[in-house]
């Protein structure tokens, strides 16, 4: 231990420091390359991610831009609605149904795009009218208000 406190003061200050920056250096440059592999994986995976979330998007949209009637006849209850809601599996995630001007507004929170999916087509498929989506969030879960209309055709 003398020996190296002896050669280290026997050096000028700029050595000191040049050998002190060179410890850095090598400190820094083993620490990048023990986490630079870990920080390409998790870029890698987050890319993959973003990949299926934008695929999952554009099919939501154009599941919405589908035809989902507009107009229908026929009156339709409160009844029909929460028992089709039930059906398409997004009802544990409905906040509430409220009827309003000949429509019934659904407000829909953490649902799955692929539940909230299923539970328009269900809605096209038995003709019902969807004049109305406001859809919050695609990310994963979705926080959603859809009107649908007080007839059924």
């Amino acid at each position: 231990m003398d020996r190296l406190r002896f050669f280290f003061s026997s050096l000028s200050d700029r050595e000191r420091w040049w050998l002190i920056a060179g410890i850095y250096g090598v400190v820094i440059l083993f620490g990048g390359l023990i986490l630079f592999p870990a920080a390409l994986k998790s870029y890698y995976a987050g890319r993959k991610e973003l990949k299926v979330a934008v695929a999952e998007f554009y099919s939501f949209k154009q599941l919405l831009g589908e035809a989902v009637p507009e107009t229908s006849a026929g009156k339709v209850s409160l009844k029909e609605i929460s028992e089709l809601l039930e059906v398409s599996g997004i009802k544990p995630f409905v906040v509430s149904i409220k009827p309003a001007e000949g429509n019934f507004e659904i407000k829909i929170e953490g649902a799955p795009a692929k539940v909230f999916a299923s539970s328009l087509r269900l809605f096209k498929d038995k003709g019902f009218s969807v004049p109305y989506v406001n859809v919050d969030a695609v990310t994963g879960k979705i926080k959603a208000i859809v009107v649908v209309s007080g007839e059924k055709r």
